[in-house]
């Protein structure tokens, strides 16, 4: 319900306090880190509304305590679409900190992380925040990487990617030219 108007605080205050029940009990099993996840999500929501008119860092920390609660968590007890989503949203927390460097450390987490199992839709949302960042320093060679390391892990994506890799050899060029 709190989905359809994420600007009720009310519906977000339900919800944390629904979630934050099923973190009490066994701190350690796979629910409880679904749990820590979407407190995260609902913290991110919550901090995303205050930082239009606050635009103060330190709101996002109670959403970075979840997601950084749900990564300690044995790799056994948390899935790779969860434990991504996690890295992603603390990479996200790290941008608006103005810290890109630790945000494409979250990112490359889940880029270069465990090829054999890893979460498609979570290493495009990686791959596209890295490549923004080295895209922003003008950085065009590693942008270029992290747009073919996408391309491999996904390939539907590949026609996508490939202008995105044309668009960024041409700023190379440009840059070296």
């Amino acid at each position: 319900q709190w989905l359809g108007n994420p600007t009720n605080g009310t519906y977000l205050d339900q919800a944390i306090q629904a979630i934050s029940k099923l973190t009490n009990g066994a701190p350690t099993n796979a629910i409880a880190a679904q749990a820590y996840g979407r407190l995260g999500d609902y913290y991110m929501q919550w901090a995303d509304r205050q930082w239009e008119s606050k635009h103060d860092p330190n709101i996002y920390t109670n959403a970075a305590q979840m997601y950084q609660t749900l990564l300690n968590f044995p790799a056994t007890n948390v899935d790779m679409a969860t434990r991504s989503q996690a890295e992603v949203a603390l990479g996200r927390i790290a941008e608006q900190q103005d810290q890109p460097e630790e945000a494409l450390t979250h990112y490359c987490n889940v880029l270069y992380g465990d090829m054999e199992h890893y979460d498609p839709f979570w290493v495009e949302q990686a791959g596209k925040a890295a490549a923004h960042i080295d895209e922003q320093r003008q950085q065009w060679d590693k942008a270029i990487k992290i747009y073919q390391r996408v391309s491999k892990a996904v390939p539907s994506l590949r026609t996508a990617l490939e202008k995105a890799i044309a668009t960024a050899q041409n700023e190379a060029d440009r840059a070296r030219n």
